[in-house]
C-alpha cells in the first residue's frame, strides 16, 4: 500500500493531463502488483485423483490329487477335491464370485506346476466367464508346485494392483518350491 501510495503521490505533483496522469499511475500500480506478486512466490498445485482397480488372483489346483475322493463326512457325496471347489464357488448362483467381484476385478488361474492364466472378469456382470472356466477345469496337471504357481501369478500381475490370492488346494505339493520366499513375495506386493 505504501508503493501505491507513492506512486500516486509522484504524479500527484506532475502537471499533465489527469487522463494521462490516471493511464501512468494505473501502469506504475499493476507493475507494483506484479512484482510484489512475484515475491510472494505464488504455486499452482494441480493434483488429479486417479483410482486404480485392483484385482484378485484365485487360484484353482488343476493336479491330478484333485481327482481324488475324500471319505464321506456326515452323509456327504463322495465326490472329487475338485468338484467340492466347484461347487464352493459357484453356489448360490456364484455368490462367493460375485462378492468378490463387488470391490475387485477377478483373475482366474489353474495351476499344477506352474499357473496359467485363464477367465477374467471385472464386474459382476461378467461373472459368466468365470463361471465357464471353473466347470471346464479338469483334474489333469501331472505335479502340483504351490510356491511356483504363486510366483508365477505375482510375475503375470507385474504393473497391476494384486489385492490378494485366493487358493482353493487340496494342499499336497508334489514338488516343493520355496513356499515362505513365494508368500514373502506376495506380503511385499
Amino acid at each position: 500500500l505504501a508503493a501505491i501510495a507513492a506512486v500516486v503521490g509522484t504524479y500527484r505533483a506532475e502537471k499533465t493531463t489527469p487522463t494521462r496522469r490516471g493511464v501512468l499511475i494505473g501502469l506504475r500500480c499493476a507493475i507494483v502488483g506484479f512484482v510484489l506478486a512475484v515475491l510472494c512466490r505464488p504455486t499452482l498445485v494441480l493434483q488429479r485423483n486417479r483410482v486404480e482397480t485392483s484385482h484378485v488372483a484365485l487360484m484353482v489346483d488343476s493336479s491330478m490329487s484333485m481327482a481324488s475322493r475324500d471319505r464321506k463326512v456326515d452323509g456327504e457325496r463322495d465326490v472329487p477335491r475338485l468338484e467340492r471347489i466347484q461347487e464352493a464357488l459357484l453356489a448360490e448362483e456364484a455368490a462367493p464370485l460375485r462378492t468378490l467381484l463387488t470391490h475387485n476385478a477377478v483373475q482366474l488361474y489353474r495351476f499344477s506346476g506352474a499357473a496359467e492364466s485363464g477367465a477374467y472378469a471385472a464386474s459382476a456382470d461378467a461373472v459368466g466367464s468365470l463361471v465357464d472356466a471353473i466347470r471346464a477345469t479338469k483334474p489333469d496337471g501331472v505335479s502340483t508346485d504351490i510356491a511356483q504357481a504363486i510366483g508365477t501369478v505375482i510375475e503375470k500381475g507385474q504393473g497391476r494392483r494384486l489385492a490378494a490370492i485366493v487358493l482353493a488346494s487340496d494342499g499336497r505339493a508334489t514338488q516343493s518350491g520355496p513356499l515362505k520366499d513365494a508368500l514373502e513375495l506376495a506380503a511385499g506386493r
